[in-house]
């Protein structure tokens, strides 16, 4: 159970009283002083935490400490244990003891009492964790997501604090397995579980089976998403197994019409670009009404957290609506509280959506990425592992890239606000060279510790400790390297598939400015030169940005003022202010 003894007491309101079971505590006391097989049998379901009086706790505490030297609990060694602790006074000395024995009769009710004693428990956590999140949500003193995702864990910590069920007799568990398997043999099929649609699969599980945690993992863009949806249809709308999905990277609107397709036997390019023939359209309409009736329920939250998952779960558990569920993916989920790195945290998810599984009993399927070490395995085996179910690594926001399609520089976070997917980038073959690839999408993994990594030319990357890096020993992890390590850099980029072409005009003004101009802040931007071939050039120049030059003489020099074509009121800048910021020159 949660510990609920050391916490400050209740505050309930005017005339109410927090709820307990005196009577009830009182006998499961007597029947643990009776004897020490029923201390064994308490202790294995409750601890001290569920008693509300203190003097309570503190014989309990004192029958256990017996129980553990393996000494008999009776009336005359429970006083001296209290006595040696310090507690016989406390407790009210000799005589509670003897009014708790006169509850003593025998010990065939001993787990009701205790059931009862640990239910008053719960209701007595419930009330005080509903109090903690009344007084942070008057203090509002986090944000509201945040005092959410704590109020969850609070009630779920309560879930978790029920009474602990023991050791099951054997026998007791033979009766139940035999008529499962009787059952199983009137069937007569080979898929016991919820069958996945194909036919290989199948044959090698049965159907997933309730209670079970699958992973499907692949590396990026090799079709998991594909495969999951596939799943989903052949579960909901040919057996009509209720089934959830979690699209935490696509949006609902994209798997939608992924099924939508799937279903209709339509190609899904044609739907995106509107070039659909006469001959789609019916198959569009009949994949639709087949999809309408099907029990499939989509949730695209972003970033959820574990708790998030399991508790919309239990919603559609309670309404008779959950028989499958599938994350897409495992490395987009992130865990209720603190850990130290990104694989353990992935492990704590791990075990919390196993423990979803057993605790629903409906199978649940994660998609998870696998990291590039099965591509750097040598030799001809390079089936997946467990130990490949890694997180790849992650870089700050502020990192750059090259995009492979306009030669652009472009930052992770630009990306990631964008929600742009298969982004053209440059990557490496297996011979080590510079090809164009695609990189999925950019997503945010919560806030972690990241190092700067320094190379000798000048060049800098941050990223986090599982971060992989190329090296002349093959892949390693930036935890992993040591000063002096040689890392792979490029030389040059290659060209751009489509060569971003500049005006003429912002070529020869980029170069003068860079040369003999003034784009400070505060300062009007003008053109400095006692070449009047330079002047003209500029003041040229100046009229692809709708600016008309002012020259003012200066001795030999002069002075070629660009003003804004318009009033720079409300946030508004100079044009050429507003040219020059993005490539961060203004000043």
């Amino acid at each position: 159970m949660t510990e609920i003894g050391s916490r400050p007491a209740l505050a309930p309101g005017p005339g109410l009283v927090p709820p307990q079971a005196l009577e009830a505590e009182r006998s499961v006391l007597a029947s643990m002083l009776l004897g020490n097989e029923a201390v064994g049998r308490a202790v294995e379901q409750i601890d001290a935490s569920v008693f509300y009086r203190t003097a309570h706790q503190r014989i309990f505490e004192a029958l256990v400490a017996l129980y553990n030297r393996n000494e008999r609990a009776d009336s005359i060694t429970v006083t001296e244990e209290l006595r040696k602790r310090g507690d016989l006074e406390a407790v009210g000395g000799a005589a509670t003891i003897a009014q708790i024995l006169e509850y003593a009769t025998t010990t065939a009710n001993l787990d009701e009492h205790i059931k009862i004693v640990a239910s008053k428990a719960v209701l007595r956590l419930l009330i005080r964790a509903a109090q903690e999140i009344q007084e942070e949500s008057f203090a509002a003193a986090a944000e509201t997501g945040d005092i959410l995702d704590r109020a969850e864990q609070r009630i779920f910590a309560i879930t978790d604090a029920r009474v602990r069920q023991g050791f099951v007799p054997l026998k007791s568990l033979l009766k139940p397995a035999f008529e499962h398997i009787q059952m199983l043999f009137e069937r007569k099929e080979h898929v016991t579980g919820v069958p996945s649609g194909y036919v290989d699969i199948d044959k090698l599980t049965a159907g997933f089976q309730k209670g079970d945690l699958v992973i499907i993992a692949g590396r990026p863009s090799m079709g998991k998403t594909s495969l999951a949806t596939n799943i989903v249809e052949n579960a909901a709308i040919r057996h009509g197994v209720p089934s959830a999905i979690f699209s935490l990277e696509m949006s609902k609107e994209q798997l939608v019409l992924r099924l939508l397709c799937s279903q209709s036997e339509v190609a899904l390019h044609k739907v995106r670009n509107g070039f659909l023939g006469h001959e789609d359209w019916p198959r569009l309409t009949t994949g639709a009404g087949l999809l309408t009736q099907a029990p499939i329920w989509i949730d695209d939250s972003a970033a959820a957290t574990v708790l998030e998952l399991r508790a919309k779960c239990r919603r559609l558990k309670a309404e008779g609506k959950l028989g499958l569920v599938v994350i897409d993916y495992l490395q987009l989920v992130r865990s209720s509280g603190h850990v130290e790195n990104r694989v353990q945290e992935i492990s704590q998810i791990t075990r919390a959506l196993k423990a979803l599984a057993k605790e629903l009993d409906v199978p649940v399927v994660a998609l998870s990425q696998l990291s590039r070490a099965v591509e750097q395995r040598t030799g001809g085996d390079k089936r997946p592992q467990l130990s490949d179910l890694r997180d790849s690594g992650c870089l700050t926001a502020d990192t750059r890239i090259w995009r492979a399609d306009t030669g652009a520089e472009v930052s992770l976070g630009e990306l990631l606000l964008k929600r742009e997917r298969n982004i053209p980038v440059w990557t490496l073959d297996e011979s080590l060279r510079l090809v164009k690839g695609r990189m999925p999408h950019v997503f945010a993994s919560g806030v972690k510790r990241v190092f700067e990594l320094r190379m000798a030319s000048g060049r800098s990357v941050k990223a986090s400790a599982n971060h992989p890096f190329l090296t002349y020993d093959g892949w390693r992890r930036l935890d992993q390297l040591a000063p002096g390590d040689r890392l792979a850099t490029p030389r040059r980029m290659p060209e751009p598939e489509k060569p971003k072409r500049w005006p003429e005009a912002e070529i020869v003004m980029l170069a003068h400015l860079l040369g003999d101009g003034c784009v400070a802040s505060r300062q009007p931007v003008h053109y400095t030169s006692a070449d009047r071939a330079n002047l003209e050039a500029v003041e040229a120049a100046a009229a692809h940005f709708g600016i008309t030059p002012r020259r003012v003489q200066q001795g030999n020099w002069y002075h070629s003022y660009l003003p804004s074509p318009y009033r720079l009121t409300h946030g508004k800048r100079n044009p050429i202010h507003e040219w020059l910021s993005r490539f961060k020159l203004n000043g």
